[in-house]
C-alpha cells in the first residue's frame, strides 16, 4: 500500500533520525504491538509493523505539515486493514502528536530534543506489562455480526504498568468497522485494564 499524498503538498527533506523516531514511536504503541504479538495480521504480522515504519516515515515526508488528526486517519487506515483491528482507547491521538512532534524535531535541526524525547519513549514501552489471556476457543466458521455470538469472540486482557492515565482533553476517534469485516476492539475497564477483542469471519 503506498502512501497517499496530499495535492500541492510540498516535500520534505529526509532526515536519517526519523525513521528511528517512527519505529520508537510505534514500538511503544501498546495496541499495535499486541495486533504483533497475538498475529492480528496473520503470518507476516511482524513483517507488517516493520514495514508501517517506512509507510509512516514516507508519509510526513511527501505530505508536508501534516496535522494530528490527519496522521490518526492514516494510523487508522493501517491498523484496520493490515491487522484486522478497531482502535477505541486514547492512544491513537497521543502516538498521533508524538510523530508530528518528532517529526518537527528531527527536520528542524533539534536532533538531540528528538533522540531525548525518544528515550522518554523507550523507556516508557519496557514497563509496560502486557498480560494476554485468550477467552474460550472459536472456530472458524461463518458467523453474522451478532455481539451475542460469543464463541468466536478472542479478548485480550493487557494490563500497562507504569502509564499514566491520558488527560482529560484526549478524546480518541475510532473507526467504524464494516459489517463484513472482522473486529477487534479495546476496551478499558474500571480496573484499568483493556480488553482488545477479535472477530473472526
Amino acid at each position: 500500500m503506498a502512501a497517499p499524498s496530499r495535492q500541492g503538498a510540498s516535500r520534505v527533506p529526509p532526515c536519517a533520525l526519523f525513521h528511528s523516531a517512527v519505529g520508537t514511536v510505534l514500538k511503544a504503541w501498546p495496541v499495535l504491538q499486541i495486533a504483533v504479538e497475538n498475529g492480528f495480521g496473520g503470518v507476516y504480522s511482524q513483517q507488517k509493523a516493520e514495514w508501517m515504519v517506512g509507510v509512516v516515515e514516507s508519509f510526513f515526508y511527501e505530505n508536508g505539515n501534516l496535522e494530528s488528526f490527519e496522521v490518526e486517519d492514516f494510523l487508522t487506515d493501517i491498523v484496520n486493514n493490515e491487522f484486522d483491528t478497531v482502535i477505541e482507547d486514547d492512544s491513537l491521538p497521543q502516538v498521533s502528536r508524538q510523530l508530528c512532534t518528532l517529526f518537527g524535531l528531527c527536520t528542524g535541526g533539534r536532533a538531540s530534543e528528538a533522540t531525548q524525547f525518544m528515550e522518554t519513549l523507550s523507556q516508557k514501552s519496557f514497563n509496560h506489562k502486557l498480560n494476554v489471556t485468550r477467552v474460550g476457543d472459536s472456530d472458524d466458521d461463518d458467523d453474522d455480526n451478532d455481539d451475542s455470538g460469543g464463541t468466536n469472540d478472542e479478548a485480550m486482557d493487557c494490563a500497562e504498568a507504569a502509564q499514566p492515565p491520558p488527560s482529560s482533553g484526549e478524546v480518541a476517534q475510532p473507526s467504524v468497522p464494516s459489517s463484513t469485516e472482522s473486529q477487534r476492539r479495546a476496551e478499558p475497564g474500571e480496573d484499568g485494564w483493556t480488553t482488545v477483542q477479535r472477530r473472526r469471519r
